[in-house]
């Protein structure tokens, strides 16, 4: 049981991308609901992927801001440089889709 919470405290950075992300997805599905909008997935779906790319994408371009508040989260990242390219993708992703959608 411990070594289990010990595993779910080393992925605490990327639970917080999941929480995040999902922030994102669910503020604009509130601001669709609050101006009586149809539900567009898609839209939610790209605010996530924004949210995403930014947020992880930052994580790797202020890694000595990092490395001096939280150097867990530093270090988690600096060793997953997979989450960078996925962070590329989702925001070149996000604004293409977006732009052919004309929204």
């Amino acid at each position: 049981m411990h070594n289990l919470l010990l595993k779910a405290r080393a992925l605490k950075p990327a639970w917080m991308l999941i929480y995040l992300s999902s922030m994102g997805f669910l503020c604009v599905l509130s601001v669709q609901m609050y101006m009586q909008l149809k539900f567009e997935p898609v839209i939610c779906l790209c605010s996530m992927g924004l949210v995403f790319g930014i947020y992880t994408s930052n994580r790797f371009t202020d890694t000595a801001e990092d490395l001096t508040n939280d150097i867990e989260k530093a270090l988690f990242f600096q060793r997953r440089s997979l989450f960078f390219a996925l962070a590329i993708v989702s925001l070149v992703g996000s604004i293409a889709v977006l732009l052919a959608l004309e929204k």
